[in-house]
């Protein structure tokens, strides 16, 4: 008589397709309302008609040619861009968090804000303005800040092979304050400071399809290195004698995760400006949510992030419309009591 095989599901990752799965509908979801609201609301048939004509079905036309502009050159880059921008932020601060083994650090721990900051700054004080692939003079320059603190903050961290956490996050922090100092003396002295406050609230309206061509593959480069390097995460979360008797090369491990993380807040930066608090909120958030396991805390932070973003933007464009508000403000004034509540709610110990 042939035997039956009993088969068994892991729930855990029954538990992880679940959980992606309803974000990944909310981010749909929350995509199709922002493209639906603004000054000028575009009725939900509108928009399903205009994504179908695309494809080799032809509904009856219910928009009209401005209409088809407003989505098309306004507000689904934006929604891409948040899209982008948020998910990359949140992967990044989930990363640096288990990597510092820090519950403060962000993605700009390593000075890659204040270096964007720097190069943004010193971009709106030259006089004459180039812009390359699409992207200004001030995104270029906060790109290349970004990235050369990085560097620089390796080089002062790095100790005979070694990449110590706590010395990359000390020198870090050195790198930032001294650049931060020398921003704020330029931005005093400046007369563009109005427009530097606006840069460094973070906007997602100037970029471009061309711009977003460019970052796509940085950003799907970072994000999948990270999502790839998860379980590692959750090695080095142990601490580093720990991930080196389960096998882990902790430098090499730490490098990587660093240039990625850097890679993809740098690509940011350029796309959209400073974003505060998404990197630290975000991660947060997921954890209480979903728990500390990082192969399910990666991916669903880089939905969480995408989301969160999203909704952002929206009552940026709509609280005090049609004037628009900073990202940057309404991620602190949203993000702070809603992480706040959670962690208040939650009957458990927090786990990191």
């Amino acid at each position: 008589m042939p035997q039956t095989r009993a088969t068994h599901t892991d729930p855990h990752s029954h538990r992880a397709a679940l959980v992606l799965g309803g974000l990944g509908v909310t981010l749909v979801v929350v995509a199709l309302l922002a493209i639906a609201v603004g000054e000028e609301p575009i009725p939900p048939t509108a928009i399903v008609g205009m994504a179908l004509q695309w494809l080799p079905i032809h509904p009856a036309r219910t928009w009209s040619d401005v209409d088809l502009t407003i989505v098309t050159m306004v507000r689904l880059p934006r929604i891409l861009t948040a899209i982008m921008v948020g998910g990359a932020l949140a992967v990044t601060g989930a990363a640096f968090q288990a990597l510092f083994r820090n519950p403060l650090a962000d993605p700009g721990i390593v000075g890659t804000a204040a270096g964007a900051s720097m190069g943004a700054i010193i971009a709106l004080l030259v006089p004459v303005q180039i812009a390359w692939l699409g992207f200004s003079l001030v995104s270029l320059a906060a790109f290349a800040g970004a990235v050369g603190t990085t560097v620089v903050v390796y080089a002062l961290a790095r100790m005979g092979g070694r990449l110590p956490s706590t010395t990359l996050l000390l020198a870090g922090f050195a790198v930032s304050a001294t650049l931060s100092a020398a921003g704020a003396i330029l931005e005093t002295v400046s007369d563009r400071l109005h427009e530097m406050l606006v840069w460094l609230l973070g906007s997602l309206a100037q970029t471009t399809g061309p711009q977003l061509l460019v970052a796509a593959p940085l950003l799907t480069l970072g994000v999948c290195g990270l999502l790839i390097l998860a379980r590692d995460l959750n090695v080095l979360v142990l601490g580093d004698e720990q991930a080196q008797y389960l096998g882990l090369n902790v430098a090499q491990r730490r490098l990587l995760i660093l240039v990625l993380g850097s890679l993809l807040t740098s690509v940011a930066v350029a796309l959209a400006g400073l974003i505060a608090f998404v990197g630290l909120l975000v991660p947060h958030i997921t954890r209480l949510l979903f728990g500390p396991n990082h192969q399910l805390l990666v991916p669903a932070a880089l939905l969480m992030g995408a989301i969160f973003l999203l909704l952002v933007d929206i009552v940026a464009r709509l609280l005090l419309a049609p004037q628009e508000l900073p990202v940057g403000l309404i991620t602190a004034l949203l993000g702070g009591p809603w992480f706040i509540v959670l962690l208040r709610r939650k009957k458990e110990a927090y786990a990191f």
